[in-house]
């Protein structure tokens, strides 16, 4: 469960509207808004996606990225929202419901979070957090949890203004379980 780094830590260059969020005067020019994935969404998505694999040195054929994008929408097991810029699909985020055993309730898990960078300083990143939170709270969860990269020192900024705290105290762990390896893991394994 990654977001992915984001340009967007600039809190004050936003206002929040009933759609989206509009730059402040004398900031941005475009109007950001996100919206959950259609169908439609699948060719932006497939590409937006494979952008964020490559960034976690990941590679997949198109065909896989789309086939699997298309198999989370079909079994309705996550959300998948996607921020347009001016109508132009420039980000995405990935949901996961799932159960918190110690709140004893339901929590998310907001897996991926992808902006495209010609689209960063644009609120997109900043719009896809507060819209996970809405559509976590709407869902009855009781928090959302996200992890990043330790250097991704920008989207951490992001998260901490959006009220995210980071855990100094656990320790994540992830095993392969599968033959491959290097599909099967979280992040590369070295053995």
């Amino acid at each position: 469960m990654r977001a992915e780094r984001e340009d967007d830590a600039r809190e004050d260059d936003t206002r929040e509207t009933a759609h989206g969020t509009r730059p402040r005067p004398g900031t941005m020019s475009a109007m950001t808004t996100v919206r959950r994935a259609t169908p439609a969404d699948l060719d932006a998505a497939t590409a937006l996606f494979g952008q964020y694999l490559r960034f976690y040195r990941r590679e997949h054929a198109p065909a896989a990225v789309r086939a699997f994008l298309a198999a989370r929408m079909d079994a309705t097991d996550g959300v998948l929202l996607v921020a347009e810029v001016d109508e132009t699909p420039v980000g995405l985020a990935h949901c996961y419901p799932t159960w918190s055993s110690l709140s004893l309730a339901r929590a998310w898990v907001l897996n991926d979070l992808f902006v495209d960078p010609s689209a960063r300083g644009t609120g997109a990143g900043r719009a896809l957090v507060r819209a996970a939170k809405a559509e976590a709270a709407a869902a009855g969860a009781v928090y959302v949890a996200l992890e990043t990269e330790r250097t991704n020192v920008v989207g951490q900024t992001l998260y901490a203004s959006e009220g995210f705290v980071r855990d100094d105290e656990n320790l994540h762990y992830a095993a392969p379980v599968g033959d491959d390896v290097e599909t099967a893991s979280p992040a590369p394994f070295s053995g």
